[in-house]
C-alpha cells in the first residue's frame, strides 16, 4: 500500500508542476501591456479547458490518496492542501473567463434590434459572432414571441471553465430579424435558459465625437448604459445573412456596415480591464464537443 500511495502522489505532483506551468503561461498571457489578438484569446480558451481537465484528474488522484492516509493529522494537512490547489485552479478559471468576457464585450458587434415570430414582436439585445455555430435564443425573449418549437437539435452544451459537458436536445425554432428597410431575416435559434452573464460594455457617449464614425447610423444606440443583457446571440448559421462587406477604420473602434446599422467592433476608451465580471457562453459543437467563440 505504501509503494501505491507514493506512486500516486509521485502522480499527482507532476500535475501539479504541470499545472503551475500552465497557470502561469495563463498569467502572462492575461496581464500583457500588449492588446490582446485573436491568438490570445484561443490560447486562454485552451487553458481554461485544460484547467478544468486537470482538477477533473487531480479529484480522483486526491481521493485515492485521502483513502490510503490512516494517520489524522496527515490527512487533515492533504484535506487542506488539496483545497488550496481546487481554489487556485478555479480563481485562475475565473479571471481568465473575465478576460475573455472583456475582449469580447469589445471585439464582438452588440446591437438592439426588433425580432418577430410573423405577429408578435419585439426589441432584442444582440449579439452577433461568426466563431458560434449556432444562434441561440433565449428562453425568455422566446416565450415574449410566443415561439412554437416542433424540432429539437442534440449538441454538447457546457460553459467556459466547467468542469463537464453534456449533450442535450434543445428546441429548434425560426424567428425573424427585421432590418433598418423592414427586411424580415429568417434566423433558425435554439432556445436556452441563458446565452451569457452581461457583458460590460464600455460607455458610448463619446462615439460621435470619432471623426471616422460621425454621421454612421449605428445597430446599437450610443448610451451609458454598461451591462448588455444578450437575449438573441447571432452565430455562424446566420452572421452573413447580417453583415456587410463595407468596413470603416479610424483611431478608435471600427464599424462594420450590416443590414441593422454600423457594428461596433474593437477597444472603446477605458480606464482597465474589469475585474469583477465572469463570462457563461455557451459553446456547442455537433456532433462533439468543441469551444465556441
Amino acid at each position: 500500500m505504501a509503494e501505491n500511495l507514493q506512486e500516486l502522489q509521485a502522480s499527482r505532483a507532476g500535475y501539479q508542476a504541470h499545472l503551475t506551468q500552465t497557470i502561469k503561461k495563463a498569467t502572462n498571457i492575461a496581464t500583457k501591456e500588449d492588446p490582446l489578438t485573436d491568438s490570445d484569446i484561443t490560447s486562454l480558451k485552451r487553458i481554461v479547458d485544460q484547467l478544468a481537465r486537470k482538477r477533473s484528474i487531480l479529484e480522483e488522484l486526491d481521493e485515492k490518496i485521502v483513502g490510503m492516509i490512516e494517520d489524522p493529522k496527515e490527512l487533515e494537512k492533504e484535506i487542506f492542501q488539496t483545497e488550496d490547489i481546487k481554489e487556485e485552479i478555479d480563481e485562475t478559471a475565473a479571471q481568465i473567463s473575465n478576460t475573455i468576457e472583456h475582449f469580447l464585450s469589445t471585439k464582438l458587434s452588440p446591437t438592439i434590434a426588433t425580432v418577430s415570430t410573423g405577429q408578435l414582436h419585439c426589441d432584442a439585445n444582440i449579439l452577433l459572432d461568426e466563431g458560434a455555430q449556432w444562434s441561440f435564443i433565449t428562453t425568455d425573449l422566446a416565450n415574449q414571441l410566443g415561439v412554437m418549437s416542433s424540432q429539437t437539435e442534440e449538441i454538447a452544451l457546457s460553459a467556459y471553465g466547467a468542469q463537464t459537458s453534456a449533450r442535450r436536445h434543445l428546441p429548434l425554432a425560426t424567428v425573424y430579424i427585421i432590418t433598418r428597410t423592414g427586411q424580415q431575416i429568417p434566423l433558425q435559434v435554439l432556445v436556452v435558459e441563458e446565452i451569457a452573464t452581461p457583458l460590460q460594455i464600455p460607455p458610448r457617449q463619446h462615439i460621435n465625437d470619432m471623426p471616422h464614425l460621425k454621421n454612421l447610423t449605428l445597430a446599437h444606440p450610443i448610451t451609458a448604459q454598461e451591462d448588455f443583457r444578450i437575449s438573441l446571440l447571432i452565430g455562424a448559421n446566420h452572421y452573413w445573412d447580417i453583415v456587410e462587406d463595407e468596413v470603416t477604420r479610424g483611431q478608435g473602434p471600427t464599424a462594420v456596415a450590416s443590414k441593422l446599422g454600423y457594428l461596433l467592433s474593437g477597444p472603446l476608451p477605458t480606464p482597465s480591464r474589469p475585474s469583477n465580471t465572469f463570462v457563461n457562453l455557451l459553446q456547442s459543437d455537433p456532433p462533439k464537443e468543441q469551444n465556441l467563440i
